[in-house]
């Protein structure tokens, strides 16, 4: 087991660390590390020096989480001492990128990038007027998934047996799973979670296609067009990630309903981080291909206004990955950090009502699962061979 555990650490200390090395590459060459600059100063000495020492800390974070992991090991429980790794590991990614954006940051206030430069801003009206058809036929395999996952419990609801298990734990003293009992609400809230994360997916791409677009200045027209074709790979990637997560878990839930999960060991896992792993090589692929806002897609065509984007790095706070503007009518925008995707202006009162109600939606959906299940969960001690099933009660 201590052998799996390893092999589960290092993979996701590599995956990460992957990550984020390649997490410059997705964001525009005109915003490194969240750092509004002219095109002129793409290839500026400190952003080159600034990107060398962002991806050098990331591989020094990366071997210091796996030393820290090794020296806890012994002293604490395996999932403790994973977690403190991937928490440095996080930590350290956090911190490299902060830094970086300060070097860049200073470096241009030194310098006066901006100095005699005409800025100014365009803006796409026809992604109102005119907006990108979201291929809403791409979500019908994940409606599909959806609807046979929950047929499928319905028909072996009445033969469940009184109590299901839900988690399962392995470590070296054998393995620990938690049981509930049998209700609509336990049995079927894996197919309630598929519901949610999909109308909740489908709505941000319903939004997203309609969101302001960061238009290039300097070159318009092109750039609208970039993006416009940026939203249609988007459309495909996020459908096809949504089709994953469901197959993820239906695959959980249909585990759990036949009684497997307690049996099947850590390969079940499998079940879950294989769908999940390939949508997030969809999104992470499409995003070192196209960049953000499909910024890699730039084909050198089209005018030259004499204008360059405006600089409004006084409206983007840490790190480039807050966006705080009251003057702003746009709610939803693309960020800067971080790879694909958008975030939101918390200067609109909106948005804070709206991340206020879904903040309590989702503590008031904790407390009636944890309180609905605190009194009905046992957890029992199992002895493991690794390649065999469970032994029986110790």
């Amino acid at each position: 087991m201590t052998a799996v555990l390893l092999t589960v650490q290092l993979v996701i200390v590599v995956t990460v660390t992957a990550l984020m090395w390649l997490l410059p590459r997705t964001s525009r060459d005109t915003l490194p590390f969240g750092v509004r600059v002219p095109p002129g100063r793409t290839a500026d000495p400190a952003i080159t020096a600034a990107t060398r020492g962002y991806r050098a800390a990331v591989l020094c974070v990366s071997l210091l989480s796996v030393v820290a992991s090794a020296v806890l090991w012994p002293l604490m429980s395996a999932e403790t001492a994973m977690s403190g790794g991937a928490a440095l590991l996080v930590a350290g990614g956090i911190g490299a990128y902060a830094g970086a954006h300060r070097t860049v940051r200073r470096a241009k206030d030194r310098e006066h990038w901006y100095a005699g430069l005409r800025e100014g801003v365009a803006v796409d009206t026809g992604l109102r007027t005119d907006p990108v058809r979201v291929p809403w036929l791409w979500s019908l395999p994940s409606l599909v998934v959806i609807a046979v996952v929950a047929i499928t419990g319905a028909v072996l609801y009445p033969g469940l047996p009184e109590r299901l298990v839900i988690s399962v734990r392995y470590h070296e003293g054998g393995t620990d799973y938690s049981t509930a009992a049998t209700t609509v609400g336990s049995a079927f809230a894996l197919v309630i979670i598929q519901v949610l994360v999909t109308a909740l997916l489908l709505l941000i791409l319903r939004f997203s296609v309609r969101a302001r677009a960061d238009i290039d200045a300097a070159n318009p027209r092109e750039s609208a067009e970039r993006h416009r074709r940026f939203l249609r790979i988007w459309a495909y990637c996020l459908l096809a990630t949504v089709f994953a997560l469901n197959v993820a878990f239906g695959g959980l839930a249909l585990i759990i309903w036949t009684g497997s999960l307690a049996s099947a060991g850590p390969a079940v896992a499998a079940v879950v981080i294989v769908p999940l792993l390939t949508g997030a090589a969809l999104l992470t692929g499409a995003g070192l291909l196209i960049g953000q806002s499909g910024w890699r897609m730039r084909d050198g065509t089209g005018e030259d206004t004499g204008f360059v984007q405006r600089d409004d790095d006084r409206y983007w706070h840490l790190a480039g990955t807050v966006y705080i503007n009251r003057a702003d009518p746009a709610i939803l925008l693309p960020k800067r950090a971080a790879g694909l995707g958008w975030t939101v202006n918390l200067g609109r009162p909106a948005i804070w009502l709206v991340l206020g109600l879904t903040l309590g939606a989702l503590a008031a959906l904790a407390v009636v699962i944890v309180f609905g299940l605190s009194g009905d969960l046992e957890t029992t001690q199992y002895g493991w061979q690794f390649g065999a099933g469970p032994l029986g009660p110790e």
